[in-house]
């Protein structure tokens, strides 16, 4: 009887350790949609929603979460955007509050990691991520403004603008209070635009990373030694070693926010990719962990990931999908595949016409086996999918019954956009 007890306990000791490599999912008791992200360490961290505007914070790694205590808004309400520290004990929470006509950027700060927070006056506009490299300087973007504070938030100062219909800034990041990139979006195709300063925004410099209208940049990571990282929701990851003058791509695929535990280490999400990406040398190559196979195979949809915090080498958390929580706790590596590598420097798969309307041509490299295109709406839903025979180099894809809209077209590792029209 007692060997009988011990070999259950054993097998149960088992399956909970193979239950818990590479990405997992928690299940958290806390309503509305998930916005962002952060931990301090492997098991101190902190969780932002929307509908309602609420904080939680976890002790123990996930499993429980507590409702923070934040300053109420009277006869308003909140829309959070990040949260972000700069040290273990400073953080923000940045977003705005509206009382129906009128919407004005806010700001809570914390200095006891998170017991307590109040509410800085800010006159900073909507919207308002505001990452802070010390506790009096920081940066802010409001669509097509770029602004900087010199005293925690409380006035602002604009620094750059971009004009024209459509035109934003659509990200920035900073390595210290001077060095800072930035992205313009002007609305055309292949109009993203970063610009570099080192002076803290007196000066900028232009650079060019790619002429391809497929690309986009939304995301930005600053990181020693003169390396940025860019990508966006179609691909690909560029990176940079000498302060943005040149750029090359590490990865075909797209991505989404970037995180790093170090220098070295760091993680990216896929749009609709159902995939994470992982680094272990300062973003020159990355690695593909596939995440919620079983998402996929039930309910047909992929993962779009909304945040990933990475506070230890091998612990990282992820949110997707509004209400989806995921951990890894030995660094997504069982979820790793080695044939699945995702530094690809070139891409095969295109759209021989973009926008479509009644069919699209795909053009892709040959495969000695049978592969599959997904064309996935901005739900994550497949709402198409046709197999190519082995061999086949280009596909006219029947859109028929296809809803007019903007899509994401899938096919192994590469990922492009599609805009389908009446």
């Amino acid at each position: 009887m007692k060997r009988s007890i011990a070999t259950l306990i054993l097998v149960l000791l088992t399956t909970t350790a193979v239950a818990q490599t590479g990405w997992f999912r928690l299940r958290p008791n806390v309503p509305g949609q998930f916005k962002d992200i952060s931990f301090l360490s492997a098991d101190k961290g902190f969780l932002l929603t929307n509908y309602p505007a609420k904080a939680f914070s976890t002790e123990n790694g996930g499993t429980a979460w507590n409702e923070m205590s934040l300053p109420s808004c009277t006869n308003c309400i909140y829309h959070f955007y990040t949260i972000y520290f700069i040290d273990i004990k400073v953080g923000y929470i940045t977003g705005y509050s509206y009382d129906g006509s009128t919407t004005i950027g806010a700001l809570f700060k914390t200095t006891d990691a998170g017991k307590s927070w109040m509410k800085d006056e800010s006159t900073a506009p909507h919207p308002f991520p505001f990452p802070a490299p010390s506790e009096k300087i920081g940066y802010a973007i409001s669509q097509n403004h770029f602004n900087k504070t010199a005293d925690s938030g409380k006035t602002w100062t604009l620094i750059d603008s971009i004009s024209g219909s459509g035109s934003r800034y659509t990200a920035f990041d900073f390595r210290d209070e001077n060095n800072v990139l930035t992205i313009k979006s002007t609305g055309e195709p292949a109009g993203y635009i970063p610009q570099v300063t080192t002076d803290g925004g007196k000066t900028w410099v232009y650079t060019q990373v790619s002429d391809n209208v497929n690309t986009s940049l939304e995301y930005i990571k600053a990181l020693p030694d003169n390396v940025y990282l860019v990508g966006g929701y179609y691909g690909p990851i560029f990176r940079t070693g000498d302060n943005a003058r040149t750029w090359s791509i590490v990865s075909s695929n797209s991505s989404g926010l970037f995180s790093f535990y170090d220098a070295k280490i760091g993680y990216t999400g896929g749009n609709f990719t159902g995939y994470v990406q992982r680094t272990t040398n300062g973003g020159m190559t990355w690695s593909i962990q596939n995440v919620d196979t079983l998402l996929l195979a039930v309910n047909k949809i992929r993962p779009k990931w909304i945040a990933i915090s990475a506070p230890s080498e091998l612990t990282a958390y992820a949110i997707a999908n509004d209400t989806l929580l995921y951990k890894t706790i030995d660094g997504g590596i069982g979820s790793q595949s080695s044939v699945r590598q995702a530094d690809q420097t070139h891409a095969t798969f295109f759209l021989v016409e973009n926008p479509v309307s009644q069919e699209a041509k795909f053009t892709f490299a040959s495969s000695p086996s049978k592969r599959t295109i997904e064309v996935i709406d901005v739900l994550g839903k497949v709402v198409r999918s046709v197999e190519i025979p082995q061999g086949t180099t280009s596909l006219v894809f029947d859109l028929h019954g296809i809803t007019p809209g903007l899509y994401i077209c899938h096919i192994g590792l590469e990922t492009i956009k599609m805009l389908v029209t009446q």
